[in-house]
């Protein structure tokens, strides 16, 4: 008789005859076995009790998610946080590309890639209003002067002569505004106000301004957020040279949290009126210099990091929740472009608002800021680099999802024969 293991370990003898013609084969009861082959404790514990066995695993695995479901829920700052944080962003997108209509929160209208909600259409004639987000050297001077003089639109707003602002008015009042910007209310939360400075401010002074409420009780209104973005190494070397030339933000308030930061949360770069003449090193040098990922610091909501109180998080934890926080409000705009897609940028906002330009954007090729590109240093233009790495990655994920709603509006936007109608920007 020799002995045998199958392929599932299980022990079998055979018996063979002395012509070796006939096999009889055995399989010996656990008795029998050698102690060499008897079977372990987890094999003894399945056979006896193996239902027991099968509700302690699946016990284990409900624990199991249960901390991993926890952990992810927790709000954690470590080195892994920014890339899960990116996955979760980057899923949530989903929702924004291919759910129909678009959705609202809290007043808050995003963008969602079908427009064919009415009821989430921009409306002029009733409660919606446009909020621009004018982040530095982004182009938003020329946009926002597209929004107030090349619109095509029933009622357009009137812009005067050596004046800084224009009347935007609905089409069936005297009074209330459909468009919240400098070049239409002026500055009214603020130079230059951020997301967090918005959020706080363009209720309270659309209410003051329209005057419409006199009991003091808010008026309900729909908002729907834009802002124009640009690659953040250009638009960094664009902010120094204006300010190179003179020019300043001093009159910006950075409200946060009901109060302006203090001189130790944002200390100035410099003394005097103004700092002509910066160098690029210098302008690097200045730790409180907020052209420093400014697009990110812009569209994050400041109050999740306390505001621009430095001791409360790590350099490194701040950025990652900053990071976070900007990408899920760029998510929550109703629309963003971007300065190196004028065309692009134009058609994806006329598909958003239903709205057409009269002239159409310019693409220019060249900005002061190309020139630096040639004159600085191969280590201060890494230093650029560096400074701005939380801006790029916000530059990088927002292009993504432009490209992407672009093309997905573009297929809307073809007709019953598969082509772009004729007066369609992207028909050519």
């Amino acid at each position: 008789m020799k002995k045998f293991t199958t392929e599932i370990g299980v022990p079998v003898y055979v018996s063979l005859n002395k012509n070796n013609s006939q096999a009889k084969y055995h399989r010996l009861p656990q008795s029998h076995l050698e102690p060499s082959v008897k079977p372990s404790c987890l094999s003894r514990m399945c056979s006896s009790n193996r239902k027991s066995y099968i509700y302690f695993i699946l016990f284990c695995g409900f624990v199991l998610a249960a901390c991993l479901y926890i952990t992810r829920r927790m709000p954690s700052c470590s080195d892994e946080h920014l890339g899960l944080e990116e996955e979760r962003v980057y899923n949530h997108i989903k929702d924004l590309l291919y759910n129909t209509g678009m959705t609202e929160e809290n007043g808050l209208v995003r963008y969602h890639v079908d427009m064919l909600d009415s009821n989430k259409q921009f409306d002029v004639e009733s409660n919606d209003v446009i909020v621009f987000i004018h982040i530095q050297k982004t182009g938003g001077t020329t946009f926002g002067k597209h929004l107030v003089n090349n619109l095509d639109l029933k009622k357009p707003c009137k812009c005067r002569r050596k004046k800084k602002k224009c009347k935007c008015l609905r089409p069936n009042s005297d009074n209330s505004v459909w468009l919240f910007s400098r070049f239409s209310t002026g500055w009214l939360c603020g130079l230059h106000a951020d997301w967090t400075e918005l959020q706080e401010c363009v209720p309270g002074e659309l209410d003051r301004l329209e005057r419409d409420k006199p009991s003091g009780q808010p008026a309900l209104r729909r908002y729907y957020y834009v802002t124009m973005l640009r690659d953040p190494v250009p638009r960094y070397l664009s902010e120094w040279k204006h300010v190179q030339r003179g020019a300043t933000w001093k009159t910006s308030r950075h409200v946060c949290g009901g109060r302006t930061p203090t001189a130790e949360e944002l200390p100035p770069c410099y003394a005097g009126e103004s700092w002509k003449g910066v160098s690029l090193r210098e302008f690097i040098d200045c730790p409180s210099n907020l052209a420093h990922s400014r697009q990110t610091r812009m569209l994050a909501d400041l109050s999740l990091v306390d505001c621009y109180n430095l001791t409360t998080y790590s350099p490194e934890d701040r950025s990652t929740l900053l990071l976070s926080s900007a990408k899920t409000n760029l998510l929550r705009l109703a629309y963003f472009g971007i300065v190196e897609y004028q065309k692009e940028s134009q058609f994806l906002f006329e598909q958003t608002f239903h709205f057409n330009f009269i002239r159409q954007f310019e693409q220019h090729s060249e900005t002061h800021a190309d020139n630096a590109y040639d004159l600085e240093s191969d280590e201060d233009m890494e230093s650029v680099r560096t400074i701005n790495e939380i801006d790029s990655e916000l530059y990088r994920f927002a292009k993504s999802i432009f490209l992407r709603r672009v093309d997905i509006m573009k297929k809307l936007a073809l007709d019953a024969d598969g082509e772009l109608e004729e007066d369609s920007l992207l028909a050519s």
